[in-house]
């Protein structure tokens, strides 16, 4: 008699993005700390500093070598600066740290997700019709109504003007919080 084997499917959440480098990424994950010491919001700590690229999507767990081999192949022409210009809310969800318009960093992002698609058969269609609004957040999820009036209070006191050269990407991939898979160098 013949034993069958089945290999469970797992699928996890990854999505694509630039972390802030040291000191930055100290420097705004201190700010979320503050934030929910002060404020109660926790949401925004699931997730390392990050700029995103590429939005969340599922992906076999099993298959994660090759997402990260496919991802060692993207290359992207040169570094760039990057500019983070203080703070702004999308309505009254969502509290950032503003990106400065960049066309490098535009272009980036059309690339790998240009690329995702094509090697990688990921297509999140949210991205494709999307603005892209580079942004660092800092909350999210549990920031209602109620708490916009104190954050915005909260990041007057704040200071957040600062830049940084460019020269990789990372894949996140979600447990319990965002982690870092790894980092690729363009």
């Amino acid at each position: 008699m013949a034993l069958i084997t089945y290999v469970c499917c797992v699928n996890k959440r990854y999505f694509i993005g630039i972390c802030l480098p040291s000191p930055l990424f100290e420097k705004a994950e201190e700010l979320k700390k503050d934030i929910f010491t002060q404020l109660g919001l926790k949401g925004a700590l699931r997730s390392p500093a990050h700029i995103t690229l590429h939005l969340p999507f599922e992906f076999n767990e099993h298959k994660e070598k090759k997402l990260i081999d496919e991802l060692n192949h993207f290359t992207f022409k040169t570094s760039f600066t990057i500019a983070l210009t203080g703070f702004n809310f999308f309505d009254k969800r969502v509290a950032f740290i503003q990106v400065e318009e960049n066309a490098e960093l535009y272009n980036l992002k059309q690339q790998l997700c240009d690329f995702v698609a094509k090697n990688l058969f990921v297509l999140n269609e949210k991205n494709v019709y999307r603005n892209f609004k580079p942004h660092v957040t800092i909350a999210h999820r549990d920031f209602k109504t109620r708490h916009f009036e104190p954050l915005k209070n909260l990041l007057k006191t704040k200071n957040f003007k600062d830049s940084f050269t460019c020269n990789n990407f990372a894949l996140f991939k979600f447990e319990d919080s965002w982690k870092v898979v790894k980092i690729f160098e363009f």
